[in-house]
């Protein structure tokens, strides 16, 4: 594992106390009566440790921590040995509910992209729509985990959210305007593959990022800077795209006249065994 945290500058400092700052992020923790930590604080430990989940006690202190927001997370740390927590301030200095109201602010935003902003475009606009909305999310994102603050994440990720609700609805109604009505629905399965495909791969992709890079701060970055980039590249694709090109092209179904109803018997006459048939009606012939 790669971070700040086990640099040689951040080696254990030895020290008699049983709490004992190793640097400005990491504690030292010599047990002897049970701690109480706050769950993924811990980075590191030595000897005989044993983690387990503190609860709330009783529904009266768990609707007072519901109340009051003392709703973080703790486990409870007992044993022999040595333990050492750490506050990655790399992060977006949120907290437990602030990582909640993130993805509240992502959803809210991607309905208001979605039902406000999208369904407004002209159809010329639609795939500079798309474009633009990579870059601005991206961006975004990019702004959050340069700027660590919980105020400023809120925000961005507002915008974000916008700019993935514009995206998703804007690329719906361009495959429905653009793409004749037989193909249509091979169109739609093929965009929501890849679309799959693409997600699967960024949260495998973000995964490995995680344990290369020093702090999920700079996996956010990476992810912003991509995002913005891959919007930037294909806006310049489509400028160069000629002018016929880039005109939407509305496919109209072809007209048909009205259906005129009518009423058709279907008689069978194929003979049957046992059936009389009928006598043949002769004209009698001239006489000579």
């Amino acid at each position: 594992m790669k971070s700040e945290l086990f640099e040689q500058s951040n080696l254990e400092v030895e020290a008699p106390q049983r709490f004992g700052l190793q640097n400005s992020q990491m504690l030292r923790v010599a047990l002897g009566d049970d701690v109480l930590a706050v769950k993924g604080a811990m980075v590191a430990y030595q000897g005989q440790v044993r983690f387990d989940h503190e609860k709330a006690g009783s529904m009266g202190k768990l609707l007072k921590k519901v109340l009051t927001s003392e709703d973080m997370p703790l486990m409870r740390v007992s044993g022999q040995g040595e333990v050492f927590f750490a506050n990655d301030p790399a992060l977006l200095n949120a907290g437990n509910w602030g990582y909640g109201a993130l993805a509240a602010v992502w959803l809210l935003g991607m309905v208001v992209g979605a039902g406000l902003i999208a369904r407004r475009l002209p159809q010329e606009r639609l795939a500079p729509a798309v474009l633009l909305s990579s870059i601005t999310g991206g961006a975004a994102v990019a702004i959050a985990a340069s700027f660590p603050h919980i105020a400023l994440a809120l925000a961005m990720f507002a915008v974000g959210g916008v700019s993935n609700g514009v995206a998703s609805v804007s690329m719906r109604s361009l495959i429905h305007h653009r793409v004749p009505d037989q193909l249509r629905g091979r169109v739609f399965a093929a965009y929501f593959g890849l679309a799959f495909a693409g997600q699967l791969a960024a949260t495998a992709l973000g995964g490995v990022l995680i344990s290369a890079l020093p702090s999920s701060r700079d996996v956010l970055l990476v992810g912003g800077v991509g995002g913005t980039l891959i919007g930037l590249i294909g806006l310049a694709w489509f400028a160069a795209l000629p002018a016929d090109a880039r005109a939407p092209k509305v496919v109209h179904l072809p007209e048909t006249g009205p259906v005129e109803r009518s009423i058709v018997v279907v008689r069978d006459i194929t003979p049957q065994e046992g059936a009389v048939e009928p006598e043949v009606l002769r004209s009698a012939e001239p006489s000579a």
